[in-house]
């Protein structure tokens, strides 16, 4: 991803829906670290992340089993005065489900 995205910025800038397709394609595909590395690249780039952005960040997590980072990166939007919506829920009990931590998904 990282070789098609510096060929595409010699003919196209990047902006925050490319970042946000670069983290749901590394949350996708199971990779925490690199959707945590292209937000990093988005943030320094001066984007504002979204909540598609954060719900990205938060499926990220869940695929990875990582309840806390997760819950971590709901805090965070909040903070931040974004609203968590039904699929950024939806992420936070798939990451308590792999974990198996239910009263936490209750909460």
């Amino acid at each position: 991803a990282r070789h098609l995205f510096h060929e595409m910025s010699v003919h196209i800038k990047p902006n925050r829906q490319t970042f946000g397709k670069l983290i749901e394609t590394a949350a996708k595909g199971g990779k925490q670290r690199e959707a945590l590395m292209w937000f990093k690249e988005m943030e320094a780039h001066r984007f504002m992340p979204n909540v598609v952005t954060y719900t990205a960040l938060i499926d990220a997590a869940a695929k990875a089993g990582d309840l806390d980072a997760a819950d971590s990166w709901r805090c965070e939007m909040v903070k931040r005065s974004i609203a968590p919506n039904r699929l950024s829920y939806g992420c936070l009990l798939d990451a308590a489900a792999r974990q198996g931590d239910m009263n936490r998904a209750q909460q």
